[in-house]
């Protein structure tokens, strides 16, 4: 994977659940790492990196923007959950 694409969150909200998040999130695919503040989420044709305040690091090799924003929009009602208002940014 070459390349990757970058987004941040709206908002920073410190006391997240990110345990519940990582939960949620883990249930997208079988092939996934948790690091603690950091959750790697391994698919066969991108990887998406997650960390606790919500910025998202996209690894690919062609871009797909039907697959990123709809990967966004998953990772955003993961933390919504947890804050109604998360969004991010893209």
């Amino acid at each position: 994977m070459r390349l990757q694409s970058e987004f941040h969150p709206k908002e920073i909200y410190p006391n997240l659940n990110f345990t519940q998040i990582k939960s949620r999130l883990s249930l997208l695919t079988d092939n996934h790492e948790d690091y603690g503040s950091l959750i790697l989420l391994k698919h066969d044709d991108f990887a998406i990196s997650i960390n606790s305040i919500g910025k998202v690091i996209l690894f690919y090799d062609v871009y797909n923007k039907q697959m990123i924003n709809k990967t966004l929009n998953i990772i955003e009602d993961a933390f919504q959950e947890e804050v109604c208002r998360f969004e991010i940014l893209h």
